[in-house]
């Protein structure tokens, strides 16, 4: 591919902030050393240390909280829902963004990681050979692997996906998909299709990554690069940012516990997130294949759908070889679905990276 090409890529990357003072300096840094030129659009939740100075302190970051007469504040539209937390944030940046900016490439970005400074320019690299065959009208997410590390950037898994146990995302078909994402949204990038396609996020979103990562999965295409061009940081600011497959798999180990009663409410979660999804689709005239519009439907009528019919999708929502224990435990969990809450309000606010899980099994 033409570098030159490459080099005149407009590229946004999206800062959303709360609290983020200790390690955001760096995180900056790495996103303005970034080998591709980016502009980065902040904006913060609210935070009362010094991570607002921080931000104001770089000519290159437009802070959306200091723009004069802007229709993104707390109190817009876009903000009435899931107030204080990461994301409103994402949201409203993902509007300004469109509204706002001529931008062809978009990344999302946490406050306290760093990026390798190839990031940008393998990512846009690989969306661009997909655009080059199914042209830019055609949603695309790349995703890549991360190092985990911890506070001082000590490397602590070589691979983010092997350390959390997650499957290979080319073996990860749209009905997995639909109940577990694979993609983490600091180390994600997609194109403006797929920007204007799935914003505003909607309510009913588990979290601003998934949402983008299964709208590409069911009108486009999702790209993964098994490399690892970002450093994940792990500290007791963000200690569920990413648990080892060894411990939540543990029978002795709390988190496992935690898990099993999480897992029913953030598994009704993604069922009302596929119904926003399919509200998408219907409202965007998407031409979906019969196999794709199925295995929608069938994820959107799980919980009105019979008890059995219901028992009968494990296989095709959770794939792979189960224990008996596994499968007994899924089969109640669909069994009983209807009668579970989805816990859909949240009033505690959350800093970028302590987001909620999806369902993991």
């Amino acid at each position: 591919m033409d570098n030159k090409t490459i080099q005149n890529a407009r590229v946004v990357v999206l800062l959303a902030t709360y609290n983020g003072a200790s390690y955001l300096k760096e995180q900056v840094d790495s996103l303005l050393e970034q080998t591709l030129s980016v502009e980065v659009l902040a904006r913060d939740d609210g935070s009362r240390d010094a991570t607002m100075d921080i931000l104001r302190s770089y000519d290159d970051v437009l802070l959306l909280n200091d723009i004069e007469g802007d229709d993104f504040t707390p109190d817009s539209p876009a903000a009435t829902f899931y107030q204080a937390n990461y994301v409103r944030n994402f949201s409203i940046l993902c509007e300004y963004a469109l509204k706002h900016t001529d931008a062809e490439y978009i990344f999302f970005c946490d406050q306290d990681d760093v990026w390798h400074p190839d990031k940008v320019e393998l990512t846009v690299e690989a969306i661009r050979q997909v655009e080059d065959s199914e042209g830019k009208n055609f949603p695309v997410v790349v995703h890549t692997d991360l190092t985990v590390v911890d506070e001082k950037l000590t490397p602590l898994a070589q691979s983010f996906r092997e350390f959390e146990g997650l499957p290979h995302p080319d073996e990860h078909g749209l009905s997995r998909a639909l109940v577990q994402n694979v993609a983490t949204g600091c180390a994600m990038g997609f194109n403006r299709r797929l920007l204007s396609l799935m914003t505003p996020i909607p309510p009913e979103a588990v979290v601003h990554d998934f949402w983008f990562y299964i709208g590409a999965k069911l009108a486009g295409k999702t790209c993964y690069l098994n490399k690892a061009l970002i450093d994940y940081r792990q500290h007791t600011g963000n200690s569920i940012g990413t648990i080892s497959a060894k411990e939540r798999f543990s029978y002795i180990k709390p988190y496992f516990y935690r898990s099993l009663l999480r897992f029913p409410i953030n598994l009704k979660r993604t069922l009302h997130q596929a119904k926003a999804l399919k509200r998408v689709v219907n409202g965007s005239g998407l031409k979906l294949s019969q196999a794709q519009f199925s295995q929608l439907e069938n994820m959107v009528t799980l919980d009105t759908m019979s008890p059995i019919s219901r028992v009968r999708m494990l296989r095709q929502l959770f794939p792979g070889r189960r224990s008996i224990g596994e499968r007994l435990y899924l089969s109640l969990l669909l069994l009983f679905l209807p009668f579970i809450s989805s816990g859909q309000s949240r009033e505690k606010k959350e800093a970028p990276g302590n987001q909620p899980r999806a369902p993991h099994i």
